[in-house]
């Protein structure tokens, strides 16, 4: 189709399409927007994409079968690029060079390996990073940190060190939405605020070694199949009402040893987030209880009574 003046192009979903023709972009130069999402079988996009200069939008969501993509090194304009569980195994080729690019979406990518090295830093526009649920990705916590204008990051660490070291940069601060995962995909596919997942702690022989930092902003908290210390604040100090006071979503599901969830004495303070407005708990085959207070030492007369904090669950709704 010779259409120079068209915009966009919207492509219905078409799950049979399995090809399209190298020449039908050759004539719609001025084109801004191409979306063809949800075309499960087409595996080649045309090669006559690389010339489509001025588009800034690139909607490529549920290609599962996709293969390739060519060069994007020309596109100088594209603010967004969306491959939400595609087939790609690789990023696109020429990536380095949109320093215009705005959203970079690799959401649950599950074919692709790495994301080259030093690429980042040079998308210093990147608002949005989509890369939660890409297991076999591991991005330097420098990477991430040099992103100084991101706003929403989506994103899977193999190990609790790279988690930590992440966690411990503080860059987090600087984010409106994050979800941060370690050793787990959950295929949820909206990122609506501050979550962190944690899967299979503990069952490392250096997990033991190492708490678990935590950002103090998160609002929900998932921790799934782990082998637990009796205590949550043993898991990791940052559990506690100070450190969590915008934490409103808890889960805690399929883990061993844990025996209580928060632990506290007549001197410390109490440690359950005020805020708190679903907690979850299931298949805990060893838990016995919410709360635990353990006494002191008292040189003479009796222990004085436990402390009591009004508003405890006072937001829940689900338990």
């Amino acid at each position: 189709p010779k259409c120079p003046r068209l915009l966009s192009l919207l492509f219905p979903i078409r799950k049979g399409i399995t090809e399209i023709s190298n020449s039908f972009f050759v004539h719609m130069q001025s084109l801004r927007v191409l979306d063809l999402s949800g075309s499960e079988k087409l595996k080649r996009l045309p090669d006559s994409i690389s010339n489509l200069k001025s588009l800034r939008g690139l909607f490529l969501n549920g290609c599962r079968n996709l293969e390739y993509v060519p060069s994007l090194a020309e596109l100088k304009e594209l603010r967004e690029l969306f491959l939400q569980q595609s087939g790609v195994r690789a990023v696109p080729e020429g990536l380095e060079g949109l320093v215009n690019l705005k959203c970079l979406d690799l959401f649950f990518v599950q074919d692709i390996k790495c994301i080259p090295t030093g690429l980042l830093p040079n998308l210093s526009h990147l608002q949005c990073l989509r890369l939660d649920d890409c297991i076999n990705v591991d991005i330097p916590t420098g990477e991430l940190v040099s992103l100084r204008q991101l706003e929403m990051l989506g994103v899977n660490f193999s190990d609790l060190h790279k988690f930590n070291s992440y966690v411990n940069s503080q860059h987090w601060q600087r984010l409106s939405h994050y979800r941060l995962q370690c050793r787990i995909f959950n295929s949820k596919q909206s990122l609506r605020c501050r979550e962190v997942t944690i899967s299979n702690y503990g069952r490392g022989e250096l997990d033991q070694d190492h708490d678990i930092a935590l950002p103090t902003n998160m609002q929900e908290l998932s921790i799934f199949s782990c082998i637990l210390p009796t205590s949550l604040l043993d898991f990791s100090p940052s559990l506690n009402n100070n450190a969590c006071k915008d934490l409103e979503r808890f889960k805690i599901f399929y883990c061993k040893r844990i025996k209580q969830l928060w632990s506290f004495t007549a001197t410390t303070s109490w440690p359950v987030p005020q805020n708190l407005q679903i907690l979850m708990l299931q298949n805990l085959p060893d838990l016995t209880r919410l709360f635990k207070y353990e006494e002191e030492e008292e040189e003479e007369g009796p222990p004085p009574p436990p402390p009591r904090e009004s508003g405890t669950f006072s937001l829940l709704k689900q338990l």
